[in-house]
């Protein structure tokens, strides 16, 4: 069996955490070896029925490669259904999570979330594993801090990546590219260097070189540095509302009180500038309401006007938005011509209407 191949090898490199649709019944039968006490326990299922061919498969990989299985051991609904058939009428345990039993102490619980055909567009639910394993390495995709060494600032992330707008024509293209032609010689410099690098300093040392040669290139080609534009989740606040609710005044304290006072009192002031602001924040919201409400019954088409213009940008498809005006007009002339086209009548039906016309008249007469 091709599972039991690569769950042997998986084993032989260290430790193994194996999940799945297993179409397998298992119902509460033991997933360990007979002549052995298992240190974790029996385990419930409210699967009832008979095992199938596939569960007596999967208990006896658990057994050939020391795995256990999670369902029915850890939390109170571990060993619910976890397959319902299409129609949600066959209640079934088919999916199973099962580790190596070094890893049984730092299991938490598995959850068999909710289940609705509503929602989910499968008939099984869903399988939380959550564990808790302490680990002295950094997770993969993280940033690496090495410790502060003494007399050494605490290490900090990258800055900001600095970004330019694209040039304005060919003649500014041609700068660019020229000023990052001349990079070469300093590219060829900035390689022995991270080859050399022996630590994450190092290697951040030659970042910050690469990207400062690379924006001075740009710069001197005569490319404009884009504004760092600061995110606001909310939009500026009304200048009576500033006066009225004192942001400004506030804003002054919160300053004061960081750079004279103590953390208390850091606190009290944002705390004071947080509720401040949201009360704010919240009356302009009622004065943006009342004023298109007002709008919408003193002039209902510029009320719509920016909806029906989202609108058609949404519906436009990509290929329009790229067509040039003759292009347009091309697509606009052909979509005439086929509107024509289909208008008029085929050629045979013309000739069966003209040859039934005097039989028609004739039987009139």
């Amino acid at each position: 069996m091709r599972l039991g191949e690569d769950v042997a090898a998986a084993v032989a490199e260290g430790l193994v955490i194996l999940a799945g649709d297993f179409n397998a019944r298992t119902g509460s039968a033991p997933d360990w070896p007979a002549d052995s006490d298992p240190s974790c326990g029996p385990r419930s299922s409210s699967d009832c029925g008979a095992l199938n061919s596939h569960g007596h498969s999967l208990l006896q990989l658990c057994i050939s490669a020391g795995l256990v299985l999670c369902n029915g051991r850890f939390g109170p609904n571990s060993g619910a259904a976890t397959s319902f058939g299409v129609l949600g009428n066959g209640k079934a345990v088919s999916d199973y999570a099962m580790v190596s039993p070094e890893l049984l102490p730092h299991i938490l619980q598995l959850q068999v979330l909710a289940w609705h055909p509503a929602v989910l567009f499968t008939d099984h639910a869903t399988l939380h594993l959550e564990m808790s394993i302490p680990s002295e390495q950094p997770q993969r995709g993280a940033a690496e801090q090495p410790p502060a060494q003494p007399g050494q600032a605490e290490w900090q992330p990258a800055p900001q990546l600095r970004q330019f707008l694209p040039p304005r024509g060919p003649e500014q293209m041609a700068a660019a590219v020229e000023a990052l032609t001349g990079l070469c010689d300093q590219l060829s410099a900035l390689a022995d260097a991270a080859d050399a690098a022996s630590s994450v300093a190092d290697l951040d040392a030659v970042s910050a070189w690469f990207s400062e040669a690379v924006c001075s290139a740009l710069a001197a080609g005569g490319l404009r540095e884009k504004r760092q534009q600061r995110s606001q989740t909310k939009p500026n606040l009304p200048r009576h509302l500033r006066q009225e609710f004192g942001i400004r005044q506030l804003r002054r304290a919160a300053r004061q009180a960081r750079t004279t006072g103590d953390a208390a009192q850091q606190a009290a002031a944002r705390q004071q500038l947080k509720r401040a602001a949201r009360k704010a924040h919240r009356a302009a919201s009622r004065l943006r309401g009342e004023a298109h409400e007002a709008l919408m019954c003193s002039d209902p088409s510029a009320f719509f006007r920016p909806f029906n213009k989202a609108a058609k940008v949404m519906s436009a498809s990509p290929t329009d938005t790229l067509l040039t005006q003759p292009q347009q007009r091309a697509a606009y002339s052909r979509q005439q011509r086929h509107r024509r086209h289909r208008q008029q009548p085929a050629p045979a039906a013309t000739a069966q209407m003209a040859a039934s016309q005097p039989a028609i008249s004739r039987r009139n007469s």
